[in-house]
C-alpha cells in the first residue's frame, strides 16, 4: 500500500520535525498533524484502494473533522456495500 503505517509516519514526522527550526512547527502542530494523517490512513487502509476514488471528491477538512463514530460509521457502511 502507498501510504504510511502509523509507526512508519510518526518515524518520519520525528526526522522531518529535527529538519524543520522549532520556531516554524511547534511539538502541538506536529502532534495535530500526525492525529490527522492516522485518522485518514485508517479510513483509507479500511475501506481499500478500489473504494477510495468513491471519495475523492469528499473535501479533506470534511474527513478529517469526523468524529471516531462518525469514521466507524463511514468505514461500517463501505465495508457493507463491498460485501454486495
Amino acid at each position: 500500500m502507498w501510504y504510511l503505517s502509523p509507526v512508519e509516519a510518526w518515524k518520519k514526522q520525528s526526522e522531518d520535525s529535527k529538519a524543520i527550526p522549532e520556531t516554524k512547527c511547534s511539538d502541538e502542530a506536529l502532534r495535530k498533524r500526525m492525529e490527522r494523517s492516522e485518522k485518514v490512513y485508517k479510513l483509507f487502509n479500511s475501506i481499500g484502494k478500489e473504494k477510495i476514488a468513491r471519495i475523492k471528491s469528499t473535501p479533506p477538512g470534511f474527513i478529517l473533522n469526523l468524529t471516531k463514530d462518525e469514521k466507524d460509521y463511514v468505514m461500517a457502511e463501505v465495508l457493507k456495500q463491498k460485501l454486495r
